[in-house]
């Protein structure tokens, strides 16, 4: 999950999913802040890596890079 201020519509968030070949991952927004509390979210943009029992293996504040995202999920695998 990223979540981040860029996006303001949802035909932005699914631009972008598009344009990065993110077409397994949903795109949404945000609009009450609902997400952003419940993940207690206090930076933007942040990046929330879940594995797949839903269970949150890392927070990144701040820009993320390729590599990051790679070396994470290599960990926990």
């Amino acid at each position: 999950m990223n979540m981040n201020s860029y996006e303001r519509t949802q035909e932005e968030a699914e631009a972008f999913a598009e344009e990065f070949n993110l077409s397994q991952s949903p795109s949404a927004i945000d609009i009450d802040g609902d997400m952003a509390d419940a993940y207690q979210l206090q930076y933007l943009p942040t990046t929330v890596i879940i594995d797949e029992d839903g269970i949150i293996i890392e927070k990144i504040a701040g820009e993320v890079t390729y590599e990051r995202m790679e070396q994470v999920i290599e960990e926990n695998i």
